[in-house]
Formats: structure tokens, sequence, C-alpha cells
């Protein structure tokens, strides 16, 4: 099972997490995390520290996002022989993205969420497409894109890609990290550590 590998060379590597991921039926494979209730983080009432990583042996980093789609892509063409063959095996495919990310959608998709968006209007409900704000950022967005090594590896990195303290100057993609939901309303930190310091003087980065 695809899960149980990567979890398997996860922890092979060096990676901790008290996460689990489950993965839901008739939802093309959707793939979440949860709390492990028996793990100790799970008692803790405030601060969850839910990843250790090392950034060396089992994430992908780049100081730029298109050089981190760049790896992708080169580590995906590697196949097996990619040292990061288990994580790769859980990403989105391009097919699942065409359905769900607005990048990717049709004329014909569009047309019809504008026409729920002035049914919603009319009705006083919310307002599904925002106005038609998310088509103008789509269509902003797609100048860059253009200069994009593949569609399907910078959809990974702009949907699953986080920023590396300090500062943010350096993007990464982490397995199980990537497939948290994250709540905006709920504060978290990232702290980066070097070799085997496990002090607080490091920096953080609140996000």
């Amino acid at each position: 099972m695809k899960i149980d590998r990567l979890m398997h060379w996860c922890s092979a590597n060096g990676l901790k997490t008290p996460l689990q991921i489950r993965q839901k039926e008739g939802n093309d494979g959707y793939r979440y995390v949860v709390l492990d209730p028996n793990h100790p983080e799970a008692r803790k009432r405030n601060l969850i520290n839910l990843i250790d990583a090392p950034l060396d042996k089992v994430c992908m980093t780049s100081k730029t996002s298109d050089g981190l789609a760049d790896r992708l892509l080169f580590e995906s063409t590697l196949g097996e022989d990619s040292l990061f063959a288990p994580y790769l095996a859980t990403l989105p495919t391009l097919e699942s993205f065409q359905s769900t990310l607005p990048r990717f959608w049709t004329e014909k998709t569009w047309s019809l969420l504008e026409t729920q968006d002035a049914s919603t209007t009319t009705t006083g409900s919310s307002n599904m497409m925002d106005g038609g704000q998310l088509k103008a950022a789509v269509e902003l967005d797609e100048e860059r894109l253009k200069f994009s090594c593949d569609e399907w590896a910078q959809a990974i990195v702009d949907s699953r890609s986080h920023f590396v303290p300090p500062n943010g100057q350096e993007y990464a993609l982490t397995p199980v990290l990537d497939m948290i939901n994250h709540n905006p309303n709920v504060p978290t930190k990232m702290k980066r550590v070097s070799g085997n310091n496990n002090n607080d003087d490091d920096d953080d980065d609140d996000n």
C-alpha cells in the first residue's frame, strides 16, 4: 500500500510525527491526516509538535518555486530510482488537478460555476465565485505559468509546498505536512534546527 510504504520510508529517514494518514473511499483516494489519540503529543493542551523532518533526507528544497518544480520533475523521471519514490507515488496526478485546481478548469466549467454564482447572488446566498475574483486571479497567474517547466510539477509546488525558516527564503515539499488542511485562524510555528541542536535559539517563522 502506498501510504504504508510512505510512512515506512519517512520513519527510516528520520521523520517523526504523531499524525496518521487516512484515505477516503469513493473520493478519488483523497488522503488526510489525523492525530494519533495514543501518542503523547495528543495529550498536550497547547502547542503540538506535528512533524520533525530532516530537510536533507525527506524534503525537496529549492531557493525558488520554479527551482523546486524543476527538482520535482527531475525526481519523477527517475521513477523507482529516485530516493523520493515512496513520496512521489502518493502525489496527486495531473488528471486529479484538472478537476480540482482552477487553473485547469475548462470554459465549460467556468460557465457552469458563473451560472451558479448568478443564481446564488440573486437569492442572497453566499457568492460561490466571489464576484469573478477567482477567475481574474487565475488569468493573472497565466503569464507566470507560461515559463513553468511542467504544469503537473508546478501545480504540486503551488498547492503543497511551504516556506522554510529563517525568513522564508527557501521552498520545500515535506511528506505528511503537505497533507494537512490548515485553518488560518489556528496559529502555527515552524523551526529550523541545525544538526543536533534542540535549543530555542534558531529563528522561527509564524504561519
